[in-house]
């Protein structure tokens, strides 16, 4: 599960280079072994290495 309380990324038409690796779009996937990277001047973590593949699927509580 994934979550973020900001919307800027499940409802851009269209993303940056620094923040693209992020695309949490309804029907977003990524495959296993896809590395993350959030390429911005102030980094915000180490890159993150999927492990399986990741499908974005929409989901409302």
């Amino acid at each position: 599960m994934i979550g973020t309380d900001h919307s800027h990324y499940v409802n851009q038409l269209q993303f940056s280079l620094d923040t693209g690796s992020f695309d949490f779009r309804d029907g977003s996937s990524y495959h296993a072994g896809t590395e993350l990277v959030y390429d911005t001047i102030v980094p915000y973590g180490l890159p993150i290495s999927l492990k399986k593949q990741l499908f974005i699927q929409m989901g409302y509580l």
